[in-house]
């Protein structure tokens, strides 16, 4: 019996160790999202921040994301890096600040709660590490993600980027 209780207790960790989520992982009470710009079976994947969640684009609930990451490339297609763009084209992007380092750019994100942000651009171009982004919502509320990481690169002759970041809402 102490035998079965062991291995169902062993079983349950190595299940909880293994299971991870897809899209993000937790730090500091926050989540960090990972958001790429695959495109499988016709669907690329957005941010929402209505339920603080990367979701299929496009799905059946005909749900769009506030954004996307897309590669960024120059004239001879080199891929710069990752940018940001939203289904509409519209412009809701502002970049509201940008830090030295994660310590900097975190205290800054934990505190920043309202935006007076008025003029916005169509994209979220140059993302670097340690920049605070705010985005107009698709419920015209106003969200902020700091970016963590970024990367840019050809795979397989195909432009590729990704981004890592907190996001949140704002008030």
């Amino acid at each position: 019996m102490k035998t079965k209780i062991k291995l169902i207790i062993l079983t349950i960790l190595l299940l909880n160790i293994s299971c991870k989520k897809e899209d993000s992982s937790v730090d500091e009470g926050l989540t960090i999202f990972t958001l790429d710009s695959k495109i499988e079976n016709n669907k690329g994947k957005g941010f929402l921040f209505e339920s603080l969640k990367i979701i299929d684009y496009p799905n059946s609930d005909n749900i769009k994301p506030d954004f996307s990451v897309l590669a960024q490339t120059n004239d001879t297609g080199y891929v710069i890096g990752p940018f940001l763009s939203n289904p509409d084209m519209t412009n809701i992007f502002k970049l509201t600040r940008e830090f030295s380092n994660l310590d900097s750019a975190q205290s800054f994100f934990n505190s920043y709660v309202h935006s007076t942000d008025t003029i916005y651009n169509q994209f979220a171009l140059n993302l670097q590490p340690f920049q605070i982004w705010t985005i107009k919502t698709n419920t015209g509320d106003n969200g902020k993600i700091l970016i963590i990481e970024k990367k840019g690169e050809e795979i397989n002759n195909t432009p590729f980027a990704e981004i890592k970041f907190k996001a949140d809402r704002l008030n």
